[in-house]
Order: C-alpha cells, then sequence, then structure tokens
C-alpha cells in the first residue's frame, strides 16, 4: 500500500508507536539515551563501523546530534526515517569512503529531507544552518547531492517502513546486549531481529 493514499505522517506514526522500539526508545538508560543511539546508528550506517567505545570525534558528533535534535524538536518517526535516508544513500553507493566529520552534513541532510517528507509546516534550510552551525550553501548542495544519490525517492510503503523500524529495535537490541555484557549487568529482553 503507498503512504500517499493515506495520510503519511498518520501511518508512519502508527507504525512507530505501536513497535518496540517506540516503547523503549525514550526509556533508555543516560549511558545509552535516544541520542547515543541514534549517534551511533548514524556512525554505524554511514561509516560502517562498530561504536561499541566512541572516540572524542563520535562523542562530539552525539553532543551535535541532542543539539539539533533538542533544539528542531525532532519527533521519533522523523529520526527513524531519516536513518532510513542515510541507509539508501550508503545502499545506491557502496563503494563510498566518507570521510570524517561527513557524517554531520548527512545527518542534518537526512533530517531536512525527512522532515520536509513528513511536514506540512517545516523548517528552511536556512534554520537548520542556523541551529547546526553549517552553511546555508552546504546544506543546500548536500541537499541536492543526497537527493540525486537516492534517485529522488523520499517516499516510503508500509511494508519497507515496518521492516525497516524492525530493523533499528534489532540493532537497539544487539547495541544494549553488547553494552550489558561488557559492564556485567542484566541483560534487558529485547525481541530477536533476523536483519541484524
Amino acid at each position: 500500500m503507498d503512504l500517499y493514499l493515506n495520510n503519511p505522517v498518520e501511518q508512519l506514526n502508527n507504525i512507530c508507536q505501536g513497535s518496540t522500539l517506540s516503547q523503549h526508545f525514550l526509556s533508555l538508560t543516560n549511558d545509552f539515551s535516544p541520542v547515543n543511539f541514534v549517534s551511533e546508528t548514524v556512525e554505524h550506517l554511514w561509516h560502517c563501523r562498530p561504536t561499541l567505545f566512541p572516540s572524542s570525534t563520535q562523542l562530539m558528533f552525539t553532543i551535535f546530534c541532542k543539539n539539533i535534535i533538542t533544539r528542531m524538536s525532532v519527533l521519533p518517526t522523523t529520526l527513524f526515517l531519516a536513518l532510513n535516508y542515510i541507509h539508501r544513500l550508503r545502499k545506491s553507493s557502496p563503494n563510498l569512503s566518507p570521510s570524517e566529520g561527513s557524517e554531520y552534513l548527512v545527518f542534518i541532510t537526512s533530517l531536512i529531507l525527512a522532515h520536509k517528507f513528513l511536514e506540512d509546516d517545516t523548517y528552511t534550510n536556512q534554520a537548520w544552518s542556523d541551529i547546526s552551525k553549517i552553511p546555508v550553501e552546504q546544506i543546500n548542495k548536500m541537499e541536492k547531492q543526497f537527493l540525486r544519490g537516492i534517485n529522488y525517492q523520499l517516499n516510503v510503503i508500509q511494508e519497507e517502513f515496518i521492516q525497516w523500524v524492525e530493523y533499528l529495535e534489532g540493532y537497539l537490541s544487539y547495541r544494549s546486549t553488547i553494552r550489558m555484557l561488557t559492564s556485567n549487568q542484566p541483560v534487558p529482553m529485547f525481541p530477536s531481529n533476523s536483519m541484524i
């Protein structure tokens, strides 16, 4: 079923609200907060590297993500869709070797595109630039490159989004388990996911 047939925001929100990910997302502990989850997932998707023991560079990226998510009041549905766009971009360019620091521009651009897709009343690129401190010209250029990279496919069908949320649930479960095992704490029970 194509999401354009109904309200895409309502359908994506319904999928998120009914997911295990949404139930656990806002109740994560301080050492692995929703912002940590988002920043680690961006690092995982974009740079294809584990982030169990984040470097100082990765910690700075987490602070950047927290600033953007908080100041722009980004909803979980928008975050999950933005992460999906990053995944699509990487799939379309498997041989890409992203430079260090490029995750900042990729993250902000994916959020802009997800926000524009989901919201009727969205922020301008200048507003995103003011908050992120990334020049608007650079954001505009990256937005065009990003759109070309995903073949202008911002739409997501319901089945694809359900599968994506399940993938994120599995990744959250995996990361939580690894963190618990390395800190010798009880492992929470999350559903297993064969996509990870």
